[in-house]
């Protein structure tokens, strides 16, 4: 257990500070040291991945979100593994995703009669702040295939915490404006993380 000690003190004096966020509940954080993805033909992998060592004491479980103030960036914790010596967990290393979206993830609840009589839905906040990172489809369901192009609102996908909840058939509602609605939730590909497929929702 001495190495990890060790090891969270250096975390501690050259890595980067991080707040935690479990579903909209601020953890206690810590240090993180990471290393940019060197693949410079997938430039969207350079941008949104991050390779992460952690603690090995750390309470960061899959589906966090880390606020990294340091860099103005909050991340998803995809998948955290722990690296053992002598019978002991001396450090963990972590996959991040960057949440390049947030929004409000809704549900609908009914019809609802607007003021020119036409019929339209009724929605219900299921989460307000749902952080999330959001790609083009373009390879299937795994992040390192995708490439940077042109907007596909068609097909794309969105990584969020399963904590949100998230169903088939809700909305997600980006701060930008956008309206996607979840087709598909995938549960089983990774731990505490839904990825969502998604496509643009014209539903009133």
């Amino acid at each position: 257990m001495t190495i990890g000690i060790d090891i969270k003190e250096v975390l501690a004096e050259v890595g980067l500070a991080y707040t935690l966020i479990r579903n909209g509940v601020a953890l206690a954080g810590g240090y993180l040291d990471y290393d940019v993805n060197a693949q410079v033909t997938k430039p969207f992998i350079r941008e949104y991945f991050l390779q992460a060592t952690l603690s090995y004491d750390t309470p960061a479980q899959a589906g966090d979100i880390f606020v990294l103030a340091a860099i103005n960036s909050n991340y998803l914790l995809v998948h955290k593994t722990p690296s053992a010596f002598e019978n002991g967990i001396i450090e963990n290393q972590a996959v991040l995703y960057k949440c390049n979206v947030s929004g409000e993830l809704q549900r609908a609840s009914g019809e609802v009669w607007d003021n020119n009589y036409r019929i339209g839905t009724s929605w219900n906040n299921i989460k307000t702040t749902a952080y999330g990172t959001l790609t083009e489809n373009l390879f299937g369901t795994d992040l390192e295939k995708e490439i940077v192009g042109e907007v596909n609102t068609s097909s794309m996908l969105l990584y969020i915490p399963h904590i949100y909840g998230a169903k088939e058939m809700d909305r997600y509602q980006a701060k930008s404006g956008e309206y996607y609605r979840i087709d598909t939730v995938i549960t089983r590909q990774f731990t505490n993380v839904d990825v969502c497929e998604l496509s643009q929702d014209t539903r009133q």
